[in-house]
């Protein structure tokens, strides 16, 4: 009687989607744009929680965030696009059923082959196929149209039984509509409105079983419960659910009052939910279980008024615990209700408008709430039944005398509403009664604190009043002080009252009111100012100790003396930093934020948090939209109300992971274009290698479940390396990354906490190319050591050659020019002394002995024998011994530094002797006194050679005469050593010094 009454409620009255069926709700499962206008038929969700379905355009994949087609022209290609059912088994092989037969989709290799009859050409169009089965050692067996029965042998059809002779019907066919295998040995088939049973035996079958059924006709549905009772439950179309016993043959109707109304309402869909249980999905009305051994019902999940018109099923899968209902325009997914959190008008498809909740009030089994989209409303909590009272946004509600309410609204002021009356009336039946100045800023009220019996705290838009309920008289908090002037101009969220003090939240910041001494003062302003105009949304106190929910601080912990002991905000595990409500029960607080709903332990300062993860139906709540009754807690969302029970949400422990996810396709990108690997969710031990031509490779992961758009994601390719965000988007792409072997991780960061959660890891290689291995790196280490090498063996054997020429060279002068010129001076010698010619033959004899020491010079220089700072010193002592001797003048050699195993380039050394040579002519020439000084530093660094004289005379013209244009030769000499050359004179001493690098 009970449900009789329940579906009457149900038929006649506005459904919602709650509390009448706990442990079960509805969630929309949004598509893509490009499939929003498509007729979806059959979903079934794969091993990996991929749905698969079918449409008039092809077969369709969706992993949550793309949708993937298959038809007669893509890779793979589908065999046609006309397709009846599809069936996946439990090795990931996609069985697709269409009107010219069957093929198999490899999901693990992503490839199709066709499945002919036994015996058939490859030109011959396959069966019409209608229906698909599976028995328990896997084997697939196919029903068509013409009433024949197959199963899949070594990727052919054989034939296993044709019940073509069975009743035909309207067309003259008899066509297969259902086939199970409920018990090892027994193959139960549904034709044409009659059961048939088949003994599969070692690969052959007995002669079927006929159960013929006269008294029935119509159209069975192909979803069947096999009880082990021996009970099959079935549907027949416009005649109801009935029992069909296989052990006695006996036939018989569901003795339940829904069955009546099911006759007459929509379609229904039978769906094993367990070990003795069904559960019974009817269009229009909604869901409901039947356990088939205790007979019991559960109460209707009903269907909301926003969805009734498009909540015409076509199809109803169950997978692991979860059934997926195929409407005309898309999915929703029916699942069990694992947490305690219970959703209330919420909304199951994202894209309609949500029920935002300003307000509740629980009065009795009934719930009163202003709803931004709907007014006023009130909804009883046990049938589920909905009223709408009024178009008013009501803010907030505060219970007065037996069955009256105080309401704020947003627009018309305060009004009465009486439970019992259902009466709703203005709370100024005469405005003349408001004073003029308070008129318009009193219709938009936010918060009502009840003072006395008679007085209560009214916060608007612009301000706060106290207001005599009796006398319908109302005054502002007018302090002639700035706190006053900031009160009245501010939006009030809450107003409490604790002792002697009123703390008042507002926009900006919290003030403190003592109606003894009418003091009012903003909050913080000597003792942290920063915290002076924070927003307030509410004030729990806690022992000694306020809690205050802000606008972006979480929540402020304050004491009397206004000190600031405790923040409580994200960075220290609460769900959001936008505080809306805060309350306390027991030993625990509840605070309602932006970002989730947090739990904060009073005893052992744990913070649990909760979001839409937890099947909460938002993660933002709304501000003082808080209803307590007992230990039962109601909450307003901008998706309707969250209720649940605090004993029960203390015990509930979630489950590790957050959703259901997989890793669905590994992108590659190179010159050739981009090439995409679907198989990834279905292979044993999945592992991405990028080969060493690939420029760009990404990952995309996701899941069905709405959840999975709520988080961020992050990633890391090793255990010891930081967290690296993803953000929202499913994807993680690379470019560019050094070859090596990574363990990719993916993680999740539940809203409110610190602590990231890691869903999937894979394996990573990326393939160096060749240029990148060690051994070619080692190659290019030897082969750079052998150019190295054979140019130094090059240079040596230059260098070698060069020192043998010029020693050559050197040997050829000395021994012929010079032999030639030593003959021609001492013949002219001889001759100057016999003959009168003498003085010719004396210049002769001196230009050849001057040629001779030219020549001298010049072998000296270019001997590769004499490359040594020694030979240079010793070249250098001879020139200077000569030079006294010939001039009578003295010189002063200093030698300084180590010269003895210092080498010279023959470059140098000749260079160098020249400029020695040209400075000590200068010098001997001009000196005004014998004595002239030669100073040689062989330094770490350079070599230098200083030479300096003593001069009389104009010292201006000396300076500039010495060295005359043999000057300019000189300091082309030491450009040529990358040397430098420089002159001084002080007073009558003048330097010639030359610096050359070693």
């Amino acid at each position: 009687m009970r449900c009789l009454c329940l579906l009457s409620c149900l038929l006649f009255c506005n459904y919602f989607p709650a509390i009448a069926r706990p442990d079960f709700h509805y969630r929309y499962i949004p598509l893509p744009e490009s499939l929003r206008d498509a007729n979806i038929n059959q979903v079934t969700p794969d091993s990996k929680g991929i749905l698969w379905f079918f449409s008039s355009s092809g077969l369709h994949r969706y992993d949550g965030n793309q949708v993937l087609t298959f038809n007669l022209t893509t890779k793979p290609a589908i065999l046609a696009n006309s397709i009846t059912c599809i069936f996946i088994d439990k090795t990931d092989h996609l069985w697709i059923a269409t009107r010219k037969g069957l093929s198999r989709f490899d999901l693990k290799s992503w490839t199709t082959a066709r499945i002919a009859p036994a015996g058939s050409t490859g030109d011959d169009t396959g069966p019409y196929i209608t229906i698909m089965g599976q028995g328990l050692d896997g084997t697939i067996y196919v029903g068509t149209r013409d009433a024949k029965i197959y199963r899949v042998v070594q990727d052919e059809l054989l034939l296993v039984a044709d019940l073509g002779h069975l009743n035909p019907n309207e067309v003259g066919l008899a066509s297969i509509e259902s086939i199970n295998e409920p018990v090892k040995g027994e193959l139960w088939v549904v034709c044409n409105g009659r059961f048939v049973k088949l003994f599969p035996d070692a690969g052959r079958f007995m002669p079927p079983v006929f159960y013929p059924m006269k008294s029935l006709a119509g159209y069975i549905n192909g979803q069947l419960y096999f009880a082990e009772t021996g009970d099959i439950y079935f549907y027949l179309e416009r005649k109801g659910i009935y029992i069909f016993n296989k052990h006695s043959g006996l036939l018989s109707r569901w003795q339940h009052p829904l069955n009546d109304s099911i006759r007459l309402r929509g379609r229904v869909f039978i769906l094993p939910m367990g070990v003795g249980e069904m559960g019974l999905f009817i269009n229009r009305i909604g869901f409901v279980t039947w356990n088939v051994n205790t007979r019991q019902c559960s109460e209707v999940l009903p269907i909301a008024p926003p969805y009734q018109r498009i909540f015409r099923v076509t199809t109803a899968k169950s997978h692991a615990g979860r059934t997926y209902l195929t409407l005309a325009k898309g999915v929703v997914l029916l699942e069990q209700q694992r947490t305690p959190f219970r959703s209330l008008l919420a909304s199951a498809e994202e894209t309609a408008i949500p029920q935002s909740i300003r307000c509740i009030h629980r009065h009795g089994n009934q719930l009163y709430m202003g709803s931004y989209q709907e007014g006023f409303i009130q909804v009883d909590e046990q049938t589920g039944e909905k009223k709408n009272i009024a178009r008013n946004f009501i803010y907030t509600i505060l219970p007065w005398q037996g069955d009256s309410l105080l309401l704020g609204s947003e627009g018309d002021g305060l009004l009465w509403y009486h439970t019992t009356k259902n009466t709703l009336q203005p709370f100024w039946q005469d405005t003349v009664q408001i004073p003029w100045q308070h008129r318009v800023l009193n219709k938009y009220t936010t918060a009502l604190t009840r003072e006395n019996d008679s007085l209560v705290w009214v916060g608007t838009y612009n301000g706060v009043y106290l207001l005599n309920v009796h006398t319908r008289t109302a005054h502002r908090l007018l302090p002639e002080s700035v706190a006053g002037r900031a009160l009245q101009q501010a939006k009030i969220f809450d107003i409490l009252i604790a002792g002697k003090e009123r703390y008042i939240s507002t926009v900006e910041g919290l003030f403190l009111y003592r109606p003894e001494s009418r003091e009012l003062q903003r909050l913080f302003e000597n003792t942290h100012p920063d915290y002076a105009n924070e927003s307030f949304y509410d004030i729990l106190p806690v022992q000694d100790v306020f809690w205050g929910g802000t606008n972006g601080r979480g929540i402020v912990l304050f004491n009397r003396q206004q000190q600031i002991l405790q923040e409580i905000n994200t960075s220290n595990g609460l769900a959001g930093n936008a505080v809306y409500s805060l309350q306390r029960i027991g030993d625990d607080v509840i605070a309602a934020t932006d970002q989730g709903l947090s739990i904060i332990n009073l005893v052992n300062k744990q913070i649990k948090n909760y979001a839409r993860h937890d099947q909460l139906p938002s993660n933002e709540f709304n501000h003082s939209a808080v209803c307590r009754y007992g230990n039962q807690v109601y909450l307003g969302t901008l998706n309707g109300i969250v209720a649940f029970n605090m004993q029960e949400l203390v015990a509930y422990h979630p489950g590790k992971s957050p959703v259901n996810i997989s890793f669905t396709s590994f992108t590659t990108g190179n010159k050739s274009g981009l090439q995409h690997d679907f198989t990834l969710p279905y292979q044993s031990a999945p592992a991405l290698t990028v080969s060493p031509d690939i420029q760009y490779f990404s990952l995309r992961f996701g899941g069905v479940d709405p959840t999975v758009s709520q988080f961020y994601y992050y990633y890391r390719l090793n255990q010891e390396a930081p967290w690296q965000e993803v953000g929202p988007q499913q994807e993680i792409a690379f470019a560019g990354m050094a070859p090596g072997h990574y363990q990719l991780q993916l993680a999740a960061r539940i809203p409110g906490q610190a602590v990231f959660r890691e869903l999937l890891s894979i394996p990573l290689t990326v393939v160096p190319a060749f240029y990148q291995t060690w051994w070619f790196r080692m190659c290019v280490v030897l082969a750079a050591g052998v150019l190295v090498f054979l140019a130094f063996r090059y240079r040596m054997m230059q260098l070698l050659k060069e020192q043998q020429l010029r020693s050559k060279i050197a040997a050829d002068l000395h021994d012929e020019v010079g032999s030639s010129l030593t003959r021609i001076y001492f013949q002219a010698d001889m001759l100057s002394m016999q003959s009168g010619e003498s003085t010719a033959l004396q210049k002769i004899a001196a230009a050849s002995k001057y040629a001779l020491g030219m020549m001298s010079d010049m072998v000296w220089s270019i001997d590769a024998r004499f490359d040594t700072a020694a030979d240079l010193v010793s070249r250098i002592k001879d020139y200077l011994n000569n030079l006294q001797q010939e001039l009578d003048i003295t010189c002063v050699l200093e030698l300084q530094g180590d010269y003895t195993s210092r080498a010279l380039q023959q470059r140098v050394r000749q260079n160098f002797f020249l400029i020695f040579k040209e400075a000590m002519t200068n010098a001997a020439r001009y000196t005004s006194t014998p004595a002239i000084t030669v100073r040689l530093t062989f330094g770490a660094t350079t070599t230098a050679l200083l030479v300096c004289n003593h001069c009389s005379g104009d010292s201006n013209r000396m300076k500039n005469y010495q060295g005359g244009q043999g000057m300019a030769n000189m300091q082309r000499r030491a450009a040529g050593m990358k040397g430098a050359l420089q002159v001084s004179r002080e007073k009558d001493r003048y330097c010639l010094l030359l610096q050359v690098p070693c």
